[in-house]
């Protein structure tokens, strides 16, 4: 505004100055002149002053289109601030945003973290009361130690020793985590069980086994849920194995790990087959003793009473079939809000 005021101010003067200029020289021109020259020179001058008219206009105009500039910078600079106040609210919050990421991915590994140990001391202690120090077994936690694994399994008589690695995963245990785990073996030259409580592992069954390139037996177990059981299996099956292997050489002063069989491919797969199997009966086992139970939750003192009185005496006890049969006869007559729980 203070530019353009001053550029009115001064273009007007300046033209005003040029017509009053230009009017008293006509004035002098024109005195003592004939009255042609006068007139030919009046219209030059009245043709000046109307140059001097549009070209004030046209300074009008341009002034008019330098005020609707500055107005278009005004809001402008106005609409400038509003971004600059929007964006400066924006960084706050992905400042803000990228903080709680931040404090929830701590959290987070903390908690994996914690599950971890804790996944980990509660597999050292079911595996401490399974493989008893009587036996010669020893479990220690070595989850500190670089390329140890979680946990070694050690047994008095020149076994080799047993690493057990621990995940408690939600997701299923990557390529990495396996990978990472056999070359731990193979730098520790020692047989290995890697467990998953309670996801899968990627590109392993339920139960695998294989043998390392160091001749070493590895074992993969999905879904474990701490079932410890199996766990001592698989590290008894890798005993026995180097037992049956070298006989001899296995004993108390032994170099543990001396005995190294290679196991043909074709018996392997054997190996593997007959632990599914096992596996598959083993659940089936539970199944069927789960529906006994149930089974016998269901069963009243009166209707107890009733199969041993409806038994013959020689087969009362030792007629397995009929004891069932009655026991379902007995169920489908009898109420259910009498029945025993």
């Amino acid at each position: 505004a203070g530019v353009s005021a001053l550029l009115n101010g001064r273009v007007a003067g300046e033209v005003a100055a040029l017509r009053g200029a230009l009017k008293s020289q006509g004035d002098q021109l024109t005195k003592g002149l004939p009255a042609c020259v006068a007139s030919a020179l009046n219209a030059t001058l009245r043709d000046i002053q109307r140059q001097g008219t549009v070209l004030q206009s046209r300074l009008e105009s341009a002034q008019g289109q330098l005020k609707g500039v500055e107005e278009q910078v005004r809001d402008s600079s106005g609409k400038l601030g509003l971004l600059e106040k929007g964006g400066d609210s924006v960084l706050g919050k992905v400042d803000c945003l990228a903080q709680q990421l931040t404090a929830m991915q701590v959290r987070q590994t903390s908690h994996l973290r914690a599950k971890g140990v804790g996944g980990e001391s509660r597999l050292h202690d079911l595996l401490c009361e399974r493989l008893r120090v009587r036996d010669g077994f020893f479990v220690e936690v070595v989850a500190g130690q670089a390329h140890g694994c979680d946990l070694v399994v050690r047994r008095s008589g020149g076994f080799t020793d047993v690493r057990v690695e621990c995940k408690v995963y939600t997701d299923k245990v990557g390529v990495k985590e396996v990978d990472k785990f056999r070359r731990d073996l193979l730098g520790l030259n020692a047989h290995g069980v890697f467990v998953s409580i309670q996801s899968g592992i990627v590109g392993m069954a339920e139960v695998e086994f294989e043998q390392l390139a160091s001749g070493r037996f590895a074992v993969y177990l999905s879904n474990n849920q701490f079932n410890v059981d199996i766990v001592a299996d698989m590290i008894t099956v890798m005993h026995r194995i180097e037992r049956l292997a070298c006989p001899a050489g296995v004993g108390d002063d032994a170099d543990p790990g001396s005995a190294v069989v290679r196991v043909p491919e074709e018996v392997m797969r054997e190996v593997h087959r007959h632990i599914l199997d096992f596996g598959s009966k083993v659940g089936l086992l539970k199944v069927n003793m789960r529906e006994c139970i149930t089974l016998l939750n269901q069963l009243t003192l009166d209707n107890v009473e009733r199969l041993l009185r409806g038994c013959e005496p020689k087969k009362a006890l030792f007629n397995a079939a009929e004891v069932v049969e009655r026991m379902r006869d007995v169920r489908a007559e009898q109420p259910s809000d009498q029945r025993l729980k």
